[in-house]
């Protein structure tokens, strides 16, 4: 686990910190986070079962390759400025749970992506997905 939440974190620290394979929670929630969400992040964190970096200020998409996380069920990216489509490859995260988007800048239609059936949350309120 790593849980640096609520710590004035910097954008050059968070990016800086890698993500081993057995990590299996990240929560950098309510930090001062304000670059985008580093796509490497997922490469290396096949174990993950849980990310937050709500209450932030991260920019950008999400990155594609959030798909390579196969064991994750708390997806937490509320209260950022993210922008653009949900990624497609979010649905090849067969075990989600929670998928919480609200009070960001994402846009597309979110009844196209045809999410695994272990989702039984999906909070996009604010953004104009559809």
């Amino acid at each position: 686990m790593i849980d640096l939440s609520f710590n004035s974190l910097s954008s050059e620290v968070a990016s800086s910190l890698p993500l081993p394979s057995s990590v299996r929670v990240v929560d950098f929630s309510s930090n001062h986070l304000n670059n985008t969400i580093p796509s490497d992040y997922f490469e290396e964190a096949s174990n993950l079962v849980s990310f937050n970096v709500s209450n932030n200020s991260f920019v950008g998409k999400i990155p594609q390759n959030i798909g390579k996380l196969f064991k994750l069920q708390q997806l937490r990216l509320h209260e950022n400025n993210l922008s653009g489509p949900l990624p497609s490859t979010l649905t090849k995260c067969i075990n989600l749970i929670t998928v919480n988007l609200r009070v960001n800048f994402l846009d597309g239609d979110v009844t196209a992506l045809d999410f695994p059936s272990s989702v039984v949350y999906v909070y996009w309120t604010w953004d104009t997905i559809t």
